[in-house]
């Protein structure tokens, strides 16, 4: 029921899904793998993080696509909530400068009061950059965040493994669930 309800919200907010299965949050080493094609828009990366491309295909929709696989174990200093679990999607779109997300949990105790992504890496806390705010449930949340700085989206989609997302609830006000994220392949 969760996935149906997130992909017509996802639909109800023009995000385009990835297909695929969620493989988890990068490691370093994966932080380090050729990202030719990455990028969107005609721009990726090569193994050292350098831009190819030029991102100036004139698509207004062209969207790049980032996964979290949010775990209690991430939460730092934790702990976060036992046996909960969840995923999200991020779409970024640089020409209308948005990042959406579209995130489902399993067995996390209460309302989100704060759905938030961080700049960090694994282990390490950050700053917020952007908030998702709040939800009334426990079990999905659809946003979108309008008007991000240029900067901060291609750093989001040069290195997702300095990013992640932090779950709060009213239980777990320091975190329920965190999650790097990795690009969708």
């Amino acid at each position: 029921m969760r996935i149906v309800f997130a992909v017509v919200l996802a639909a109800a907010l023009g995000i385009t899904l990835a297909t695929g299965t969620f493989t988890g949050g990068a490691t370093p080493a994966a932080a380090n793998q050729p990202l030719d094609g990455y990028g969107g828009c005609g721009t990726g990366y090569d193994n050292l993080g350098n831009q190819i491309g030029n991102n100036d295909s004139g698509d207004n929709n062209c969207e790049d696509k980032l996964l979290s696989q949010l775990r209690p174990g991430n939460v730092v200093p934790g702990p976060g909530q036992a046996d909960a679990s969840g995923r999200a999607l991020l779409t970024i779109n640089e020409k209308k400068r948005r990042i959406c997300i579209v995130a489902d949990f399993s067995n996390l105790t209460g309302p989100i009061t704060a759905l938030e992504l961080h700049r960090g890496v694994t282990r390490v806390n950050g700053a917020t950059v952007a908030l998702f705010g709040k939800s009334g449930s426990a079990d999905s949340v659809a946003r979108c965040e309008d008007g991000m700085k240029l900067k901060l989206l291609r750093s989001i989609e040069k290195t997702p493994a300095g990013f992640y997302l932090l779950v709060e609830t009213s239980g777990r006000p320091n975190g329920a669930l965190r999650g790097q994220l990795d690009h969708a392949l």
